[in-house]
C-alpha cells in the first residue's frame, strides 16, 4: 500500500511536533521550574538551620564558661578590687618601654562623683519644653533645669594617681602616655603640667590620672585579675606587727643569748687557766 504524502497532512505532522515541544518546554519552565527552586530554597534553608542548631548546642555546652570568662574580661578594665599590681606593673612597664623615669608618686583613694548630661527626653518627661514655658510664662513660675548635674555613683571608687615623671624629649614623654593609654585598665589621664627644665636633654612633668574600681561586687573578687609573686628568701618585714605583738618575750630571749654567750667566756677562761698551770710546774722540775 503506498501512503501519498499531501502537503496538508504535512503541515498537520509539523504542528503536531511543534505543539509537544511547546508543551513540553512549558512544563518544564511552568510547572517543574518552580517545584526545582523551591527544593533548592529548602536546602538552603535547612543547611541554615542546621549551622544554628549545631551553634546553640555549642553556646549551651560552653554558657558557664562564658560568664566567667565574661566576668574577668570586664575586671580587666574595672575591677572590684583597687587591684594596685595591676597599675604599677603597668607603669613599670610603661617606664621601661620609654627612656622616662618617674621620680615620685602619690596615690589616693575616694569616691567618685561624675557629671551626667541630661538628655532631651528626661527633659520632655518632666515637662519641659520651650513651647510650653512661652505659653504657661505668665501664669506658671518655671523651676529652673540643670543642664549638668554631678551624681555620686553608688559604690564606685576613683584611684587617683600624681605623678612625677622626666623624659628625655617630648616624643619620650608622648611615648609614656601611650604605654599608659595602652593599659587595659580604664584610666583617664586628667591634668599634665610641665616643670623648668633643668637641662637640655631633660623634661620634667606632673601627671595626674585616674582609675576606678567598683567594691559594690565584691563578691567576684575571686575573678579578678591575679598576680603571684615567689615568696622572700627568710626575710622579715620590719613594718609588720606581728613580730612586735609580744615585746616581752623578744627581750628575754635576748638576754637568754646573752647569759649563755657570758656561761661559755667564762668556761673557756677556766680552761685556759688550768692549761697554764701545769705549763709553770714543769718548768719547776726541769730546774
Amino acid at each position: 500500500m503506498k501512503i501519498e504524502w499531501n502537503r496538508q497532512s504535512l503541515w498537520i505532522i509539523i504542528a503536531g511536533v511543534v505543539l509537544v515541544l511547546v508543551f513540553y518546554i512549558l512544563g518544564q519552565r511552568v510547572i517543574l521550574a518552580p517545584y526545582q527552586e523551591e527544593v533548592v530554597e529548602k536546602e538552603a534553608i535547612l543547611t541554615q538551620e542546621q549551622k544554628i542548631l549545631s551553634a546553640i548546642e555549642n553556646n549551651q555546652k560552653g554558657t558557664e564558661r562564658e560568664q566567667i570568662l565574661t566576668s574577668r574580661t570586664i575586671q580587666q578594665e574595672l575591677p572590684v578590687i583597687p587591684l594596685m599590681d595591676q597599675l604599677l606593673i603597668g607603669l613599670d612597664r610603661a617606664e621601661n618601654a620609654t627612656t622616662s623615669i618617674i621620680n615620685s608618686m602619690a596615690i589616693s583613694d575616694s569616691e567618685s562623683v561624675i557629671p551626667i548630661i541630661a538628655t532631651e527626653n528626661n527633659r520632655e518627661e518632666n515637662g519641659v519644653n520651650n513651647g510650653e514655658e512661652e505659653n504657661l510664662n505668665e501664669d506658671v513660675v518655671d523651676e529652673p533645669v540643670e543642664d549638668e548635674a554631678e551624681r555620686l555613683i553608688e559604690g564606685l571608687h576613683t584611684l587617683q594617681f600624681t605623678l612625677d615623671v622626666t623624659s628625655e624629649n617630648y616624643d619620650e614623654m608622648v611615648s609614656f602616655m601611650s604605654e599608659i593609654q595602652s593599659l587595659s585598665r580604664v584610666i583617664q589621664i586628667e591634668s599634665i603640667q610641665f616643670d623648668a627644665p633643668e637641662s637640655e636633654n631633660e623634661l620634667g612633668y606632673s601627671i595626674v590620672m585616674n582609675s576606678y574600681y567598683q567594691p559594690l561586687y565584691a563578691s567576684l573578687a575571686n575573678e579578678a585579675p591575679q598576680y603571684h609573686y615567689g615568696g622572700s628568701p627568710n626575710k622579715v618585714d620590719p613594718f609588720t606587727m606581728e613580730q612586735w605583738d609580744d615585746p616581752n618575750q623578744r627581750v628575754s630571749t635576748t638576754t637568754e643569748k646573752v647569759d649563755e654567750e657570758e656561761i661559755v667566756d667564762e668556761g673557756n677562761r677556766d680552761s685556759e687557766e688550768e692549761e697554764e698551770e701545769p705549763s709553770e710546774s714543769e718548768i719547776e722540775s726541769q730546774l
